[in-house]
């Protein structure tokens, strides 16, 4: 069961099960200032989110792992890229340069998670786990 999680005239807001053209129309229309951010996670605690806006955004990926978790940024290239930020409503977000990715990213990445699939090799992760322990 997916549930997704996403920002409306900054407010949270939250639709189980949604179907695949309700997620696409929300990235769609995302902006860094009151539509800034969504989950789409499962049950088991796996997720992906992207926070920032259509043109310049996140995306993370989260998978859990025996007791704990994974938690990835993801980008295109080397990850030896200086470093960037983006902003979303909460404020600002660092990251690597590489990481800056687009609504048809995030169109390619959430429908693979949403139908379990594998995510392009064309992407890297870049893990940053230990920040949330």
């Amino acid at each position: 069961m997916f549930e997704f999680q996403y920002e409306v005239d900054n407010s949270v807001l939250y639709k189980s099960n949604p179907d695949k053209e309700f997620i696409i129309t929300y990235l769609k229309q995302m902006n860094n200032k009151t539509s800034s951010f969504c989950t789409l996670s499962l049950n088991d605690h796996r997720y992906v989110q992207c926070a920032g806006e259509k043109d310049k955004m996140i995306i993370e990926y989260r998978k859990p792992h025996e007791l704990q978790f994974y938690h990835f940024v993801l980008g295109k290239g080397s990850n030896k890229i200086e470093n960037s930020s983006i902003k979303y409503s909460g404020g600002n977000i660092e990251l690597k340069k590489n990481e800056i990715l687009n609504y048809n990213d995030a169109c390619m990445i959430f429908e693979c998670f949403f139908e379990g699939n594998d995510f392009s090799s064309e992407y890297v992760f870049r893990e940053i786990s230990s920040m949330f322990l």
